[in-house]
Protein backbone atom coordinates (compact mmCIF):
# COMPACT_ATOMS: atom_id res chain seq x y z
CA UNK A 1 0.00 0.00 0.00
CA UNK A 2 1.39 3.46 -0.90
CA UNK A 3 2.27 5.38 2.27
CA UNK A 4 0.96 8.92 2.87
CA UNK A 5 3.48 11.58 1.91
CA UNK A 6 4.53 13.32 5.12
CA UNK A 7 4.16 17.07 5.32
CA UNK A 8 2.48 19.95 7.08
CA UNK A 9 -1.00 21.17 6.21
CA UNK A 10 -1.25 24.73 4.91
CA UNK A 11 -4.21 27.08 4.82
CA UNK A 12 -3.82 29.33 1.79
CA UNK A 13 -5.23 30.18 -1.63
CA UNK A 14 -3.00 27.66 -3.44
CA UNK A 15 -4.16 24.51 -1.64
CA UNK A 16 -7.37 22.71 -0.76
CA UNK A 17 -8.74 24.08 2.50
CA UNK A 18 -9.09 20.84 4.43
CA UNK A 19 -11.82 20.37 7.04
CA UNK A 20 -9.28 18.88 9.47
CA UNK A 21 -6.97 21.91 9.33
CA UNK A 22 -6.59 23.79 12.62
CA UNK A 23 -7.51 27.00 10.78
CA UNK A 24 -10.92 25.62 9.88
CA UNK A 25 -13.00 27.24 12.61
CA UNK A 26 -16.47 28.40 13.49
CA UNK A 27 -17.79 31.04 15.87
CA UNK A 28 -19.47 29.95 19.09
CA UNK A 29 -21.31 32.26 21.46
CA UNK A 30 -20.64 31.49 25.12
CA UNK A 31 -23.03 32.04 28.03
CA UNK A 32 -21.78 35.61 28.44
CA UNK A 33 -22.46 36.46 24.81
CA UNK A 34 -18.78 36.45 23.82
CA UNK A 35 -17.70 35.12 20.45
CA UNK A 36 -15.19 32.25 20.67
CA UNK A 37 -13.44 30.54 17.76
CA UNK A 38 -13.76 26.77 17.91
CA UNK A 39 -12.29 23.98 15.79
CA UNK A 40 -14.84 22.88 13.20
CA UNK A 41 -13.14 19.48 12.87
CA UNK A 42 -13.61 18.81 16.60
CA UNK A 43 -17.28 19.71 16.20
CA UNK A 44 -17.63 17.44 13.17
CA UNK A 45 -16.08 14.51 15.03
CA UNK A 46 -18.23 15.08 18.13
CA UNK A 47 -21.45 15.19 16.13
CA UNK A 48 -20.67 12.23 13.87
CA UNK A 49 -19.53 10.03 16.77
CA UNK A 50 -21.95 11.20 19.47
CA UNK A 51 -24.37 8.35 18.84
CA UNK A 52 -25.16 5.88 16.08
CA UNK A 53 -26.99 7.50 13.14
CA UNK A 54 -29.96 5.28 12.39
CA UNK A 55 -31.91 7.12 9.70
CA UNK A 56 -31.49 9.58 6.85
CA UNK A 57 -33.26 12.21 8.97
CA UNK A 58 -30.69 11.81 11.73
CA UNK A 59 -27.92 12.04 9.13
CA UNK A 60 -29.45 15.23 7.75
CA UNK A 61 -29.63 16.72 11.25
CA UNK A 62 -25.98 15.94 12.00
CA UNK A 63 -24.68 17.30 8.68
CA UNK A 64 -26.67 20.50 9.09
CA UNK A 65 -25.38 20.92 12.64
CA UNK A 66 -21.88 21.65 11.35
CA UNK A 67 -23.21 23.58 8.33
CA UNK A 68 -25.51 25.94 10.20
CA UNK A 69 -25.37 28.71 7.57
CA UNK A 70 -27.09 26.39 5.11
CA UNK A 71 -29.47 24.67 7.52
CA UNK A 72 -32.64 26.24 6.13
CA UNK A 73 -31.64 25.90 2.47
CA UNK A 74 -30.31 22.37 2.12
CA UNK A 75 -32.84 19.77 1.04
CA UNK A 76 -32.33 16.04 1.74
CA UNK A 77 -35.69 14.85 0.39
CA UNK A 78 -34.30 12.52 -2.29
CA UNK A 79 -31.95 10.87 0.19
CA UNK A 80 -34.98 10.22 2.41
CA UNK A 81 -36.94 8.87 -0.55
CA UNK A 82 -34.19 6.39 -1.37
CA UNK A 83 -34.43 4.74 2.04
CA UNK A 84 -38.20 5.07 2.47
CA UNK A 85 -39.30 3.93 -0.99
CA UNK A 86 -36.54 2.32 -3.02
CA UNK A 87 -34.46 0.34 -0.54
CA UNK A 88 -35.88 -2.64 1.26
CA UNK A 89 -35.65 -2.51 5.05
CA UNK A 90 -32.78 -4.99 5.04
CA UNK A 91 -30.73 -2.81 2.70
CA UNK A 92 -31.50 0.30 4.76
CA UNK A 93 -30.47 -1.47 7.94
CA UNK A 94 -27.21 -2.57 6.34
CA UNK A 95 -26.43 0.99 5.28
CA UNK A 96 -26.94 2.57 8.70
CA UNK A 97 -25.40 -0.26 10.70
CA UNK A 98 -22.37 -1.04 8.51
CA UNK A 99 -21.76 1.24 5.50
CA UNK A 100 -22.41 4.64 7.09
CA UNK A 101 -20.26 3.95 10.19
CA UNK A 102 -17.46 2.92 7.83
CA UNK A 103 -17.93 6.11 5.79
CA UNK A 104 -17.75 8.17 8.97
CA UNK A 105 -14.62 6.39 10.23
CA UNK A 106 -12.96 6.74 6.83
CA UNK A 107 -13.79 10.45 6.72
CA UNK A 108 -12.46 11.09 10.21
CA UNK A 109 -9.20 9.31 9.42
CA UNK A 110 -8.44 12.07 6.92
CA UNK A 111 -5.58 13.66 8.97
CA UNK A 112 -3.84 10.27 9.15
CA UNK A 113 -4.52 9.22 5.57
CA UNK A 114 -3.54 12.56 3.98
CA UNK A 115 -0.65 14.26 5.77
CA UNK A 116 0.51 16.79 3.17
CA UNK A 117 -1.38 19.68 1.55
CA UNK A 118 -3.25 19.08 -1.70
CA UNK A 119 -2.37 21.72 -4.30
CA UNK A 120 -5.10 23.33 -6.35
CA UNK A 121 -4.80 22.59 -10.07
CA UNK A 122 -5.19 26.18 -11.17
CA UNK A 123 -5.62 27.73 -14.60
CA UNK A 124 -2.44 27.66 -16.66
CA UNK A 125 -0.78 24.91 -14.67
CA UNK A 126 0.91 21.81 -16.01
CA UNK A 127 0.82 19.79 -12.83
CA UNK A 128 -0.39 16.45 -11.53
CA UNK A 129 -1.68 15.03 -8.26
CA UNK A 130 -1.33 11.33 -7.43
CA UNK A 131 -2.98 9.63 -4.50
CA UNK A 132 -3.90 6.18 -3.30
CA UNK A 133 -7.41 4.88 -3.73
CA UNK A 134 -7.71 4.96 0.06
CA UNK A 135 -6.91 8.68 0.08
CA UNK A 136 -9.46 9.28 -2.67
CA UNK A 137 -12.05 7.33 -0.71
CA UNK A 138 -11.42 9.39 2.43
CA UNK A 139 -11.86 12.61 0.44
CA UNK A 140 -15.10 11.26 -1.05
CA UNK A 141 -16.32 10.23 2.41
CA UNK A 142 -15.82 13.82 3.56
CA UNK A 143 -17.57 15.11 0.45
CA UNK A 144 -20.49 12.78 1.18
CA UNK A 145 -20.68 14.12 4.73
CA UNK A 146 -20.38 17.71 3.44
CA UNK A 147 -17.37 18.64 5.56
CA UNK A 148 -15.36 20.70 3.07
CA UNK A 149 -15.32 24.39 4.05
CA UNK A 150 -15.69 27.36 1.66
CA UNK A 151 -17.37 25.15 -0.97
CA UNK A 152 -21.06 25.72 -0.33
CA UNK A 153 -21.57 29.30 -1.52
CA UNK A 154 -22.47 29.94 -5.17
CA UNK A 155 -21.91 33.73 -5.07
CA UNK A 156 -19.50 35.11 -7.64
CA UNK A 157 -16.02 36.44 -6.84
CA UNK A 158 -15.57 34.20 -3.81
CA UNK A 159 -12.43 32.13 -3.34
CA UNK A 160 -13.82 28.93 -4.89
CA UNK A 161 -16.39 30.42 -7.25
CA UNK A 162 -14.36 29.15 -10.22
CA UNK A 163 -14.24 25.59 -8.88
CA UNK A 164 -16.83 22.81 -9.11
CA UNK A 165 -19.00 21.85 -6.16
CA UNK A 166 -17.65 18.95 -4.11
CA UNK A 167 -19.97 18.47 -1.11
CA UNK A 168 -22.92 16.15 -1.78
CA UNK A 169 -25.67 18.38 -0.36
CA UNK A 170 -27.20 19.28 -3.74
CA UNK A 171 -27.36 15.63 -4.79
CA UNK A 172 -29.34 14.79 -1.66
CA UNK A 173 -32.13 17.16 -2.68
CA UNK A 174 -32.28 17.03 -6.48
CA UNK A 175 -35.50 15.44 -7.72
CA UNK A 176 -35.87 12.59 -10.19
CA UNK A 177 -35.46 8.84 -10.45
CA UNK A 178 -32.01 9.20 -11.97
CA UNK A 179 -30.87 10.97 -8.77
CA UNK A 180 -31.91 7.89 -6.81
CA UNK A 181 -29.80 5.83 -9.21
CA UNK A 182 -26.83 8.16 -8.72
CA UNK A 183 -27.00 7.65 -4.97
CA UNK A 184 -27.08 3.89 -5.53
CA UNK A 185 -23.84 4.21 -7.53
CA UNK A 186 -22.20 6.17 -4.71
CA UNK A 187 -23.32 3.71 -2.04
CA UNK A 188 -22.18 0.74 -4.10
CA UNK A 189 -18.76 2.36 -4.52
CA UNK A 190 -18.34 2.75 -0.76
CA UNK A 191 -19.61 -0.77 -0.08
CA UNK A 192 -17.15 -2.20 -2.60
CA UNK A 193 -14.29 -0.15 -1.20
CA UNK A 194 -14.85 -1.39 2.34
CA UNK A 195 -15.20 -4.96 1.12
CA UNK A 196 -12.15 -4.98 -1.18
CA UNK A 197 -9.61 -2.83 0.72
CA UNK A 198 -8.07 -1.49 -2.49
CA UNK A 199 -4.99 0.71 -2.27
CA UNK A 200 -3.72 1.29 -5.79
CA UNK A 201 -2.83 4.70 -7.24
CA UNK A 202 -4.74 7.27 -9.31
CA UNK A 203 -3.45 10.45 -10.95
CA UNK A 204 -5.08 13.72 -12.01
CA UNK A 205 -3.03 15.80 -14.44
CA UNK A 206 -3.92 19.30 -15.65
CA UNK A 207 -2.40 20.04 -19.05
CA UNK A 208 -2.07 23.41 -20.78
CA UNK A 209 -0.92 23.92 -24.35
CA UNK A 210 -0.71 26.91 -26.68
CA UNK A 211 -2.41 25.08 -29.54
CA UNK A 212 -1.46 24.60 -33.17
CA UNK A 213 -1.19 26.59 -36.43
CA UNK A 214 -4.00 24.89 -38.32
CA UNK A 215 -3.91 27.20 -41.33
CA UNK A 216 -0.38 25.99 -42.14
CA UNK A 217 -0.76 22.24 -41.64
CA UNK A 218 -0.06 20.18 -44.76
CA UNK A 219 -0.68 16.77 -43.16
CA UNK A 220 -3.03 14.76 -45.41
CA UNK A 221 -6.13 13.41 -43.70
CA UNK A 222 -5.60 10.01 -45.32
CA UNK A 223 -2.59 9.54 -43.02
CA UNK A 224 -4.97 9.01 -40.10
CA UNK A 225 -6.34 5.56 -39.42
CA UNK A 226 -9.92 5.60 -38.20
CA UNK A 227 -12.75 3.29 -37.26
CA UNK A 228 -16.36 4.46 -37.01
CA UNK A 229 -18.98 2.37 -35.24
CA UNK A 230 -22.60 2.79 -34.26
CA UNK A 231 -22.17 0.07 -31.62
CA UNK A 232 -19.91 -0.03 -28.59
CA UNK A 233 -19.05 2.60 -26.00
CA UNK A 234 -16.08 4.81 -25.26
CA UNK A 235 -15.60 3.24 -21.84
CA UNK A 236 -15.33 -0.21 -23.44
CA UNK A 237 -12.11 0.70 -25.24
CA UNK A 238 -9.17 -0.91 -23.41
CA UNK A 239 -5.78 0.61 -24.06
CA UNK A 240 -7.24 3.76 -25.58
CA UNK A 241 -7.52 7.34 -24.37
CA UNK A 242 -11.20 7.65 -23.45
CA UNK A 243 -12.67 11.09 -24.12
CA UNK A 244 -14.87 12.67 -21.46
CA UNK A 245 -17.28 15.15 -23.09
CA UNK A 246 -16.68 17.49 -20.22
CA UNK A 247 -18.12 20.61 -18.72
CA UNK A 248 -15.47 23.28 -18.09
CA UNK A 249 -16.31 22.67 -14.42
CA UNK A 250 -15.02 19.11 -14.26
CA UNK A 251 -17.66 16.48 -13.56
CA UNK A 252 -20.49 18.70 -14.77
CA UNK A 253 -23.70 17.95 -12.93
CA UNK A 254 -22.67 14.60 -11.44
CA UNK A 255 -23.54 15.95 -7.97
CA UNK A 256 -26.77 17.56 -9.16
CA UNK A 257 -29.19 16.95 -12.05
CA UNK A 258 -26.84 15.90 -14.87
CA UNK A 259 -26.80 12.32 -16.14
CA UNK A 260 -25.30 12.43 -19.61
CA UNK A 261 -21.93 11.27 -20.93
CA UNK A 262 -19.57 12.96 -18.47
CA UNK A 263 -21.73 12.44 -15.40
CA UNK A 264 -22.29 8.78 -16.25
CA UNK A 265 -18.54 8.22 -16.68
CA UNK A 266 -17.93 9.71 -13.23
CA UNK A 267 -20.65 7.53 -11.71
CA UNK A 268 -19.11 4.42 -13.23
CA UNK A 269 -15.80 5.40 -11.59
CA UNK A 270 -16.68 7.60 -8.58
CA UNK A 271 -13.00 8.23 -7.78
CA UNK A 272 -13.14 10.74 -10.64
CA UNK A 273 -15.41 12.92 -8.50
CA UNK A 274 -12.35 13.75 -6.37
CA UNK A 275 -11.11 15.93 -9.25
CA UNK A 276 -13.90 18.39 -8.43
CA UNK A 277 -12.15 19.17 -5.15
CA UNK A 278 -9.03 20.75 -6.63
CA UNK A 279 -9.54 21.43 -10.37
CA UNK A 280 -10.26 25.01 -11.36
CA UNK A 281 -12.53 25.40 -14.39
CA UNK A 282 -10.78 24.56 -17.65
CA UNK A 283 -9.68 27.33 -19.98
CA UNK A 284 -9.79 27.06 -23.77
CA UNK A 285 -6.29 25.57 -24.03
CA UNK A 286 -6.53 23.11 -21.12
CA UNK A 287 -7.61 19.60 -20.31
CA UNK A 288 -7.60 17.22 -17.36
CA UNK A 289 -6.25 13.70 -17.68
CA UNK A 290 -7.44 11.10 -15.14
CA UNK A 291 -5.33 7.94 -14.88
CA UNK A 292 -6.11 4.75 -13.00
CA UNK A 293 -9.64 5.40 -11.77
CA UNK A 294 -11.31 2.04 -11.21
CA UNK A 295 -14.75 1.20 -12.54
CA UNK A 296 -17.10 -0.05 -9.81
CA UNK A 297 -20.55 0.36 -11.33
CA UNK A 298 -22.49 -0.80 -14.37
CA UNK A 299 -25.37 1.24 -15.76
CA UNK A 300 -28.16 1.29 -18.31
CA UNK A 301 -29.97 4.17 -19.95
CA UNK A 302 -29.10 7.81 -20.37
CA UNK A 303 -30.18 11.16 -18.92
CA UNK A 304 -33.58 10.75 -17.23
CA UNK A 305 -33.49 6.99 -17.95
CA UNK A 306 -30.09 6.42 -16.33
CA UNK A 307 -30.05 3.46 -13.92
CA UNK A 308 -27.50 1.77 -11.69
CA UNK A 309 -27.09 -1.80 -12.95
CA UNK A 310 -24.96 -3.50 -10.32
CA UNK A 311 -21.31 -4.25 -9.70
CA UNK A 312 -18.57 -4.00 -12.27
CA UNK A 313 -15.32 -5.83 -11.53
CA UNK A 314 -12.54 -3.97 -13.28
CA UNK A 315 -9.90 -6.25 -14.83
CA UNK A 316 -7.80 -3.48 -16.41
CA UNK A 317 -4.07 -4.24 -15.94
CA UNK A 318 -1.74 -1.94 -14.00
CA UNK A 319 1.20 0.19 -15.08
CA UNK A 320 4.54 0.42 -13.26
CA UNK A 321 3.09 3.04 -10.86
CA UNK A 322 0.29 0.70 -9.70
CA UNK A 323 -2.30 2.60 -11.68
CA UNK A 324 -4.89 0.87 -13.81
CA UNK A 325 -4.21 1.52 -17.49
CA UNK A 326 -7.41 3.50 -17.80
CA UNK A 327 -6.92 7.04 -19.08
CA UNK A 328 -9.82 9.44 -19.39
CA UNK A 329 -9.24 12.89 -20.83
CA UNK A 330 -11.73 15.70 -20.19
CA UNK A 331 -12.27 18.14 -23.06
CA UNK A 332 -15.08 20.68 -22.79
CA UNK A 333 -16.91 21.81 -25.92
CA UNK A 334 -18.47 25.23 -26.40
CA UNK A 335 -22.21 25.72 -26.02
CA UNK A 336 -23.90 27.06 -29.17
CA UNK A 337 -27.17 28.95 -29.22
CA UNK A 338 -27.36 28.50 -32.99
CA UNK A 339 -25.65 26.59 -35.78
CA UNK A 340 -24.15 29.77 -37.27
CA UNK A 341 -21.84 30.37 -34.31
CA UNK A 342 -20.07 27.06 -34.89
CA UNK A 343 -18.40 28.46 -38.01
CA UNK A 344 -16.84 31.56 -36.56
CA UNK A 345 -13.09 31.34 -36.90
CA UNK A 346 -12.47 31.69 -33.16
CA UNK A 347 -14.86 28.85 -32.31
CA UNK A 348 -13.42 26.45 -34.90
CA UNK A 349 -9.88 27.25 -33.78
CA UNK A 350 -10.84 26.90 -30.14
CA UNK A 351 -12.41 23.46 -30.61
CA UNK A 352 -9.45 22.27 -32.70
CA UNK A 353 -7.00 23.40 -30.01
CA UNK A 354 -9.10 21.82 -27.25
CA UNK A 355 -9.10 18.47 -29.08
CA UNK A 356 -5.38 18.86 -29.84
CA UNK A 357 -4.35 19.40 -26.21
CA UNK A 358 -6.64 16.58 -25.12
CA UNK A 359 -5.38 14.03 -27.65
CA UNK A 360 -1.69 14.95 -27.67
CA UNK A 361 0.87 12.86 -25.83
CA UNK A 362 0.28 9.59 -23.96
CA UNK A 363 2.47 7.70 -26.45
CA UNK A 364 0.54 6.45 -29.49
CA UNK A 365 -2.62 5.26 -27.75
CA UNK A 366 -5.71 5.46 -29.97
CA UNK A 367 -8.39 8.02 -29.19
CA UNK A 368 -11.82 6.61 -28.26
CA UNK A 369 -14.36 9.38 -28.78
CA UNK A 370 -17.67 10.24 -30.39
CA UNK A 371 -20.23 13.00 -30.73
CA UNK A 372 -18.36 15.49 -28.59
CA UNK A 373 -20.47 18.55 -27.79
CA UNK A 374 -23.39 17.31 -29.90
CA UNK A 375 -25.94 16.80 -27.14
CA UNK A 376 -26.87 19.49 -24.66
CA UNK A 377 -24.22 21.84 -26.15
CA UNK A 378 -25.93 21.79 -29.59
CA UNK A 379 -22.86 20.99 -31.67
CA UNK A 380 -23.30 19.54 -35.16
CA UNK A 381 -22.20 15.92 -35.52
CA UNK A 382 -20.28 16.20 -38.80
CA UNK A 383 -18.38 19.30 -37.68
CA UNK A 384 -17.44 17.63 -34.39
CA UNK A 385 -16.20 14.53 -36.19
CA UNK A 386 -14.14 16.57 -38.68
CA UNK A 387 -12.49 18.59 -35.92
CA UNK A 388 -11.48 15.43 -34.08
CA UNK A 389 -10.20 13.86 -37.31
CA UNK A 390 -8.03 16.94 -37.92
CA UNK A 391 -6.63 16.82 -34.38
CA UNK A 392 -5.80 13.12 -34.70
CA UNK A 393 -4.14 13.74 -38.06
CA UNK A 394 -1.80 16.37 -36.63
CA UNK A 395 -0.71 14.17 -33.74
CA UNK A 396 -0.91 10.91 -35.75
CA UNK A 397 -3.34 9.04 -33.52
CA UNK A 398 -5.75 6.27 -34.48
CA UNK A 399 -9.30 7.65 -34.19
CA UNK A 400 -12.03 5.30 -32.91
CA UNK A 401 -15.34 7.10 -33.25
CA UNK A 402 -18.61 5.89 -31.70
CA UNK A 403 -22.02 7.23 -32.73
CA UNK A 404 -23.90 5.58 -29.85
CA UNK A 405 -26.42 3.59 -31.86
CA UNK A 406 -26.98 6.16 -34.60
CA UNK A 407 -26.37 4.26 -37.83
CA UNK A 408 -27.31 7.21 -40.05
CA UNK A 409 -24.74 9.52 -38.47
CA UNK A 410 -22.13 6.74 -38.63
CA UNK A 411 -22.68 6.42 -42.38
CA UNK A 412 -22.59 10.19 -42.90
CA UNK A 413 -19.29 10.53 -41.04
CA UNK A 414 -17.76 7.54 -42.82
CA UNK A 415 -18.80 9.00 -46.18
CA UNK A 416 -17.20 12.41 -45.66
CA UNK A 417 -14.07 10.90 -44.08
CA UNK A 418 -13.57 8.61 -47.08
CA UNK A 419 -14.20 11.47 -49.50
CA UNK A 420 -11.54 13.62 -47.82
CA UNK A 421 -9.03 10.79 -47.84
CA UNK A 422 -9.66 9.81 -51.45
CA UNK A 423 -9.18 13.42 -52.54
CA UNK A 424 -5.92 13.87 -50.63
CA UNK A 425 -7.34 16.75 -48.60
CA UNK A 426 -4.97 18.24 -46.02
CA UNK A 427 -5.73 19.65 -42.59
CA UNK A 428 -5.04 23.15 -43.90
CA UNK A 429 -7.49 22.74 -46.81
CA UNK A 430 -10.29 21.39 -44.64
CA UNK A 431 -9.71 24.13 -42.06
CA UNK A 432 -10.12 26.83 -44.71
CA UNK A 433 -13.20 25.17 -46.20
CA UNK A 434 -14.84 25.08 -42.75
CA UNK A 435 -14.13 28.80 -42.35
CA UNK A 436 -15.63 29.59 -45.76
CA UNK A 437 -18.87 27.82 -44.92
CA UNK A 438 -19.90 30.73 -42.73
CA UNK A 439 -19.75 33.12 -45.70
CA UNK A 440 -20.29 31.02 -48.83
CA UNK A 441 -22.42 28.17 -47.49
CA UNK A 442 -25.61 28.08 -45.48
CA UNK A 443 -24.45 28.38 -41.86
CA UNK A 444 -28.00 28.07 -40.57
CA UNK A 445 -28.58 24.64 -42.15
CA UNK A 446 -26.37 21.80 -40.90
CA UNK A 447 -27.52 19.35 -43.54
CA UNK A 448 -25.73 21.30 -46.30
CA UNK A 449 -22.26 21.19 -44.77
CA UNK A 450 -21.18 17.90 -46.36
CA UNK A 451 -22.45 18.98 -49.76
CA UNK A 452 -20.55 22.28 -49.43
CA UNK A 453 -17.29 20.56 -48.48
CA UNK A 454 -17.51 18.15 -51.41
CA UNK A 455 -18.27 20.93 -53.86
CA UNK A 456 -15.38 23.09 -52.64
CA UNK A 457 -12.90 20.22 -52.84
CA UNK A 458 -14.09 19.05 -56.23
CA UNK A 459 -13.89 22.56 -57.64
CA UNK A 460 -10.35 22.97 -56.31
CA UNK A 461 -9.29 19.66 -57.83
Amino acid sequence: MPSPQPGTMVWDKDHVRMPCDSNCQYVEIDTSGNKILRSRWVLIKELLLEKPIQSSYELESVIKSYNMKHKTFWDFSTLHELFQVHYQSEKTKEFFSIILPNIINLALELPKIIQSPIPLLKEGMNRSISMSQQQAASLLANAFLCTFPYRNNEKKNLEFSNYPEINFNRLFGCRGQNIIEKLKCVFNYFERFFRSKIFNVITFQRISNNGYQWQNCEFPLYSTKFHISSTGKIEDSPGMIQVDFANRFIGGGVLSHGAVQEEIRFLMSPEMIVAKLFTESLSDNETLLMIGCEQFNKYTGYASNFKFDGDFFDQTPFDSHRRRKTRVVAIDALFYKNFYDQFKEQTIRRELNKAYVGFKGYEKSPIATGLWGCGAFNGYTIRSALIQLMACTVIQKYLVFYTFGNELVKNEIADIFMFLCQNNVTVEQLYKVLLRYRYDGDPNDPTKLVMFIKKEIENKN
